[in-house]
């Protein structure tokens, strides 16, 4: 019993767990050309932080989910604002072409 107790006290004084990615992350907003419930594509999201929320509280993590990493490096919609390449040309010719 003095066991348990001692555990206990050593999980209480340690303080809470410290919060997922998913928790940190703030809601994810969608554009209004998003429809209700359908399928979510790049253009749906404003910006690559969006994105990246929705895929962790979707599919709780940002590798693949659901089409919106198609190289699978971990970067959802990484040509959407604030992304790793929003600059590259290719995520120019992309939005002209998507968005």
């Amino acid at each position: 019993m003095r066991a348990l107790l001692a555990a206990t006290l050593v999980a209480i004084a340690a303080g809470p767990a410290v919060p997922s990615a998913a928790q940190t992350l703030a809601p994810y907003r969608l554009t209004p050309d998003a429809p209700p419930g359908g399928p979510r594509y790049c253009k749906h999201f404003p910006s690559y932080r969006d994105a990246a929320a929705y895929c962790l509280a979707t599919f709780g993590t940002t590798v693949g989910c659901g089409g919106l990493d198609r190289d699978r490096d971990g970067l959802p919609c990484e040509c959407n604002a604030g992304g790793a390449e929003a600059d590259t040309r290719a995520c120019q010719r992309w939005r002209r072409d998507n968005q």
